[in-house]
């Protein structure tokens, strides 16, 4: 479990926005620690249960958080979780999942891809 807090975890400032990639880091150790709010965010350890906490969707607020995660709702490790979704709506963000998969009570959308881009002016915009 130690080596998930070991992974890569990436803050990337272009155009006077950012853009957080925070690997496998555990939520619970990540909001003890000084987090700057950004504009796009890939989800920790697949969005499961241990990837976001109220506390950090609050520090992060992102306006854009992409989950990558199977089709298939994994029970055991309640990945991806409900609540990851929830802490992270109820402080602004539109969130993306990287295969089909059907949160409860929304329709599935499948896209061959999802491109959030952001151009020199700092404008970012969602294509897919």
């Amino acid at each position: 479990k130690s080596r998930n807090n070991n992974s890569l975890r990436l803050l990337i400032r272009y155009a006077e926005r950012i853009t957080a990639l925070d690997g496998d880091y555990y939520a619970a150790d990540a909001e003890n620690e000084e987090q700057i709010p950004c504009d796009i965010l890939k989800v920790a350890h697949h969005g499961d249960r241990k990837s976001m906490t109220e506390k950090l969707a609050s520090m992060l607020r992102p306006k854009y958080a992409v989950i990558s995660c199977m089709k298939e709702y994994d029970e055991e490790k309640d990945r991806p979780s409900q609540k990851t979704a929830n802490f992270l709506r109820k402080y602004g963000a539109e969130i993306y999942y990287t295969d089909c998969f059907q949160e409860n009570g929304l329709p599935a959308a499948h896209h061959e891809e999802v491109l959030i881009l952001i151009d020199e002016n700092g404008k970012i915009s969602v294509r897919y």
